[in-house]
């Protein structure tokens, strides 16, 4: 190596020491700094607790010194409010004293002050000690005793409440109210106090006894929305369970008020509609014992109206319902008033289901729009007969005619094709009818935002079977117990014991047109006509348009289209021609004579056996450019175009503010 070479290794070198010091003094410094930024964190944290022991718990830690607790009172916040689609009040609270006790506060001056309260409210003594002393509300809640208490009342409290009333105080509280009375009762729901069994579910984590919830309609439905965020006080109690102070305090806040899709005016026209149509009905000696109308529009599923009768004040539970009227609510003889029958009355729907049978046998390739089958007073099939509604021979019909008839021998004819369609598939067939019913929303929920919807039933092959099984064993006693008297069903009931699971020529004859095990709602009804009005598109049936935050932050609540349907726009017009023949020249021609605006629909008559049949109408207007469904339905109100249609017209004539005709029943057509 010659001296440059040794040179320039000497200088590398120097620059290689240099480097390494470098890099452990930036190592060094490293350390350092995050030694500094741990401990001034330590530091941050100590302070923190610190701050947080003497200013935030110092309270608490005072009162565990002195033997005292600290407890934690619930605030109820005050519930959202309702309003219609364009910003009526349909559910408020109105704020209002109320007398409300603390037992514990009371001592020995408890049941004089019971009696004293009693006088003094004009109540039953027992009536204030069973609130008094009412398990439903925790430890430290006052109780409440009365709402809305007069003026002079409050007054004459607040001036002796430390020596007269120990433990009574005055509490301005918000308490709900339903302005319209009656009004889309079912759909707005009642609230009451929190049941035992709620406060075990999940839905109802972090509520307390006593709290109010919606019990039904879209109080239920909607109560995380409605119900806001609870406030809270800290309280210092003494080992004798009295309070000592108040620590602290925070306010609740308000839930969100929710915007409606419902509207008004048009609620109490069709609530009106559906009262008289039933009345009339009773009047021509039709039991009419219950009903339900709803009023739809079929391009997003919003409900403007929904109606069900008998019906029901929500003002009544508000601040509790006593044991009789609930009785009285619930009684069978007045026909279940609490119940919706919009949503959770499933009945067999009659000839408003021919719409889906023809949709089925037009999509499976059964007919054509054109073709023709007999429509004979009688249909014959393994023997048994089958009787159209009319006597007359229809002759041969196209589906728009068999529509407009509502012949009831050409849909079975079509059931029978189908059903050997079927029987050729083998043991687990794909079956026709059901599945297009499926296809529409039968036998499903519709997603509405009520509580307790029913999904009805669309029977087939599986649901049959598991039918039998749950009712094998009482048909069986019953087929023996009718051998042993020698009865005329003895030889039905046997065949049902042994082999009532199998799905028969007859059970396919009966779905076809609406009628044997087949339960639908009118919601569902209505649902499957706006898919026919709209061209194909399955709506998702909703009541609550949007909900506003207390921060006037809103959120859309408008749901998606439940499916869009596969079907051709020549079957659907086959159909929609069709429901417009029933009005023209069909089954409700004589009830929409000379009505002004053009409606497509459908009259059924459904088979209730002892009872009267149920009435049924379901529609849409106008038909060229439909902007509403109307779904009607009346239990034990006769023939279709008897008590079902006529509410119907007066319902459309309402909607499209044209003349009144005179509501009566029309002629007893299925």
């Amino acid at each position: 190596m010659g001296p440059l070479s040794a040179a320039a290794g000497a200088r590398l070198a120097i620059v290689r020491s240099v480097r390494q010091a470098a890099d452990r003094a930036e190592s060094v410094r490293l350390r350092l700094t995050f030694l500094a930024v741990l401990l001034l964190s330590l530091f941050v944290l100590l302070l923190a607790r610190l701050w947080f022991l003497q200013i935030m718990a110092g309270e608490q830690f005072v009162a565990e010194a002195t033997g005292n607790a600290v407890r934690t009172v619930t605030l109820d916040p005050p519930r959202g409010k309702m309003v219609d689609r364009d910003g009526q009040a349909l559910v408020r609270n109105r704020m209002t004293p109320v007398v409300a006790v603390r037992p514990d506060e009371m001592g020995d001056a408890r049941e004089r002050v019971y009696s004293d309260l009693a006088r003094l409210l004009d109540m039953d003594r027992e009536k204030v000690v069973e609130r008094a002393e009412s398990q439903r509300y925790g430890p430290f809640r006052p109780r409440p005793i009365a709402t809305d208490v007069p003026v002079d009342v409050v007054s004459y409290i607040h001036e002796r409440s430390a020596t007269r009333y120990p433990g009574v105080r005055v509490e301005t509280k918000p308490r709900r109210e339903y302005p319209r009375g009656e009004l889309a009762a079912h759909a707005l729901g009642y609230v009451g106090q929190i049941s035992s069994e709620d406060l075990k579910k999940e839905r109802y984590a972090g509520y307390q006894r006593g709290a109010v919830i919606g019990w039904s309609g879209l109080e239920r439905a909607r109560e995380p929305s409605l119900r806001g965020t609870p406030g809270q006080r800290r309280l210092e109690v003494n080992p004798a369970g009295e309070v000592v102070r108040e620590l602290g305090r925070t306010p609740p806040e308000p839930g969100s008020d929710l915007r409606l899709t419902l509207d008004t005016e048009t609620q109490r026209m069709v609530e009106e509609a559906l009262t008289k149509g039933m009345q009339v009905a009773r009047d021509d000696d039709l039991p009419a014992t219950a009903g339900a109308a709803v009023v739809m529009d079929p391009s997003d599923g919003s409900v403007v109206a929904m109606a069900s009768r008998p019906t029901f004040d929500p003002g009544r539970f508000v601040g509790g319902i006593s044991v009789d009227g609930w009785r009285r609510l619930n009684d069978s003889d007045k026909h279940y008033p609490l119940i919706n029958r919009a949503v959770q009355s499933a009945q067999p729907p009659g000839s408003v289901f021919k719409a889906v049978t023809s949709l089925a046998a037009l999509d499976e390739g059964l007919i054509t729009p054109t073709t023709q089958l007999a429509c004979p007073s009688v249909w014959e099939w393994n023997g048994f007969h089958y009787p159209n509604w009319q006597s007359r021979d229809g002759g041969q019909l196209g589906l728009v005619d068999a529509l407009a008839e509502s012949c009831n021998t050409y849909f079975f004819e079509l059931a029978r094709r189908m059903w050997k369609i079927e029987q050729s598939q083998g043991d687990d067939p794909r079956q026709l009818i059901q599945t297009h019913a499926h296809n529409l929303g039968l036998g499903q929920l519709t997603g509405v935002d009520l509580p307790s919807e029913r999904s009805g039933t669309v029977p087939g092959r599986q649901w049959k079977r598991q039918y039998w099984e749950r009712t094998r064993e009482s048909t069986c006693a019953q087929a023996e117990e009718a051998r042993a008297r020698g009865s005329d069903n003895a030889e039905l009931l046997t065949e049902l014991c042994e082999s009532g699971w199998r799905w028969r020529g007859g059970d396919a004859v009966n779905l076809a047109v609406g009628q044997g095990d087949l339960l639908v709602t009118p919601l569902q009804m209505a649902n499957v006509y706006a898919a026919i009005a709209n061209g194909g598109t399955l709506p998702t049936p909703h009541l609550t348009e949007a909900a506003e935050a207390p921060d006037g932050e809103v959120t859309d609540l408008s749901p998606e289209p439940a499916a869009q349907l596969d079907y051709p726009s020549t079957h659907l017009d086959a159909i929609h021609q069709g429901l417009m023949a029933v009005n023209e020249r069909g089954t409700a021609s004589a009830v929409f004579a000379d009505m002004p605006v053009r409606v497509a629909g459908k009259t059924g008559t459904a088979q209730n056996e002892p009872k009267e049949n149920i009435s049924w109408y379901v529609g849409y207007a106008p038909a060229q450019s439909p902007r509403y469904v109307v779904a009607v339905m009346v239990a034990q109100g006769g023939g279709g175009g008897q008590t079902a249609a006529p509410i119907t017209r007066r319902i459309f004539e309402g909607l499209f503010d044209v003349a009144q005709t005179p509501l009566g029943t029309g002629p007893n057509t299925d």
